[in-house]
């Protein structure tokens, strides 16, 4: 099976296993390991390949969902090829980068998926935004964050070269 498409059928998978371990919305204490996949894609193919798996994602999560059609598309093509544009420039391994990368792509999907889906409720509550935020996956999905972008494999490394680049100091 050729790289791309496997890329889609794992996605899907992944897709399927979350709508049918938490039905409506993510539970707490269940990462959401599809934007954990997103973020490593992007990361090892580059934003090209990150964008088009986060607009895949997108459009499944857009079916499965309440929130308004198209509006996770887009943001999770902004996931996919943001993390794709720092291809190259992180290293993946360290488990700081892994909190903070994951950890700040969930916080940008739940943030402007609310204000996007509520974006005519005036006035604004934010008692209902932190009690969303308290509900979502955020803390699972970034504590398994670092053990799954570790067991996931570094293509680069297959071909001979290493993804992280040696910098030379002058002596």
């Amino acid at each position: 099976m050729s790289s791309p498409l496997r890329i889609f059928v794992i996605l899907f998978l992944l897709w399927l296993v979350e709508i049918a371990l938490y039905p409506g919305h993510p539970i707490f204490f269940l990462p959401h390991f599809a934007l954990i996949y997103l973020v490593w894609v992007s990361l090892v193919f580059g934003p090209s390949m990150g964008l088009k798996t986060g607009l895949v994602l997108g459009l499944l999560l857009d079916m499965a969902g309440t929130d308004p059609f198209g509006l996770n598309l887009v943001l999770y093509g902004m996931v996919g090829m943001g993390c794709g544009f720092l291809k190259d420039k992180i290293f993946i391994p360290s488990v700081f980068t892994s909190f903070l990368l994951v950890s700040t792509a969930y916080l940008f999907v739940l943030v402007f998926s609310y204000f996007g889906a509520r974006v005519a409720e005036f006035p604004f509550e934010w008692q209902s935004f932190f009690q969303a935020l308290l509900e979502s996956s955020l803390v699972a999905t970034v504590i398994a964050a670092p053990l799954v972008l570790r067991l996931l494999p570094r293509h680069e490394m297959r071909r001979g070269r290493s993804p992280y680049p040696i910098r030379q100091f002058p002596s």
